[in-house]
């Protein structure tokens, strides 16, 4: 834990090359307009830097998140959250929810899960960031890429998308990829 500690302190060897982000955002026609949006309104939507995470944290957010799936698959608890809901919210659609996410804040005492949401779009700027971030060296881009290269993750988010569609009894979905992002 102490070499992450000294890893966000001290390194600035990874970091966000906003002309790559600007590239890889205008590269896809269905994006048009949005590097310039998120200049104008959010400038600072995505980090400069990253924000390294001790595998002892990685691993007590895991235990989090399995325990609360454990508790909403509960019977009683899904009685429990539906007794005052309204009908439409019984409705099982058969999709497990490709996009949930879990949000963490890291402090002193370790992670705490603020909020769980879905953020499909969350997830495809994070597929574009992924591609604008640089290392300085071949150590530092191992330590940091994550379990899908970013040049799949587009494809893996919408593999992830179409898997839930199919759950959810549907058909007839196929990717199609127009330069940029695949297109359903």
């Amino acid at each position: 834990r102490r070499m992450i500690e000294t890893l966000n302190r001290d390194c600035f060897c990874v970091s966000l090359d906003k002309d790559a982000l600007r590239r890889a955002l205008e590269a896809d026609p269905a994006a048009h307009g949005l590097h310039q949006l998120i200049e104008e309104r959010c400038p600072h939507l995505f980090a400069s830097m990253p924000l390294f995470v001790s595998r002892e944290h990685v691993d007590a957010m895991g235990r989090l998140i399995r325990a609360v799936e454990e508790v909403v698959a509960l019977p009683a608890y899904r009685e429990a959250a539906l007794a005052r809901a309204p009908a439409i919210a019984r409705h099982d659609p058969g999709a497990a929810g490709a996009f949930i996410g879990y949000d963490f804040h890291i402090g002193d005492s370790g992670p705490r899960l603020i909020e769980i949401n879905t953020n499909a779009g969350g997830a495809l700027l994070n597929a574009v960031l992924a591609r604008a971030q640089r290392a300085c060296c071949k150590e530092i881009e191992a330590m940091v890429s994550g379990p899908v290269p970013a040049t799949d993750l587009e494809r893996t988010l919408f593999e992830m998308f179409a898997t839930e569609w199919r759950r959810s009894g549907r058909s007839g979905l196929r990717l199609v990829h127009l330069g940029g992002l695949p297109r359903l």
